[in-house]
């Protein structure tokens, strides 16, 4: 009986000398593992934005082992129109890197007014407005004005995509896009040809379109095509 109290009291003993060193080894790393080094890099390398600093650096001094970042990245996304996702890591003892994803582009708006380029993502939101012409992606005119933020409607981001493609890749290569509004596209192609088009059925029209430019004698002496009808107006 003495022996097995014994055993007993060895055993309560030994687990609270464990309890003891496991809570002192916590007590020890919580003062190790805190945010101390905060690093912000957008994916391409360049540097974060100045409010982007601010906002992770409340998260100084924090636990590394505790940290929740939702509620900044939330923020983030709600303050910077032109980013897709941030990104979170965590590299111990005591470094946060921060990655932010920029939204890609599906089209341009040109503003003629303010004589400034709309970025439109994927989803149709204007991300951000600059003075020089981008490479690489198709241009449309408007004559309308968009704040930043904003976000198009379905008819002319479908159309903006469409157009997008045909002006690299289709009939409309090169050509110059003005965007009046669902019924009034104009493009006028490198053979000084105005092309009109209108969002709806815009993809038949734009086959349309390439059929008449293989068939060259069609459109020889064509200066406008009209594409908004039940059969093109050639003149």
């Amino acid at each position: 009986m003495v022996r097995k109290q014994k055993k007993i009291l060895v055993r309560v003993f030994a687990c609270s000398l464990s309890l003891f060193f496991l809570f002192f080894a916590l007590y020890l790393v919580k003062d190790v593992f805190i945010v101390r080094t905060i690093v912000c890099r957008y994916e391409d390398g360049d540097e974060c934005p100045e409010s982007v600093i601010a906002e992770f650096s409340r998260l100084k001094m924090k636990s590394m082992l505790k940290l929740s970042t939702e509620e900044h990245k939330k923020k983030i996304l709600a303050g910077l129109s032109n980013l897709e996702s941030v990104e979170e890591k965590k590299k111990y003892p005591s470094t946060l890197l921060i990655t932010l994803h920029r939204s890609a582009n599906a089209f341009v708006l040109f503003e003629k007014k303010n004589n400034e380029y709309i970025l439109v993502n994927e989803a149709g939101k204007i991300t951000q407005k600059i003075g020089e012409r981008p490479e690489g992606i198709a241009i449309l005119s408007i004559d309308q004005e968009y704040p930043v933020g904003s976000t198009l409607s379905e008819t002319m981001v479908h159309a903006g995509r469409v157009l997008a493609q045909a002006e690299q890749f289709g009939p409309l290569k090169n050509g110059v896009i003005s965007y009046k509004d669902a019924r009034e596209i104009l493009v006028v192609l490198p053979q000084n040809i105005s092309i009109y088009l209108s969002s709806d059925e815009i993809e038949e029209q734009l086959s349309t379109l390439q059929f008449l430019l293989n068939e060259a004698t069609m459109i020889e002496k064509a200066t406008s095509i009209d594409l908004r009808f039940a059969h093109p107006v050639i003149r």
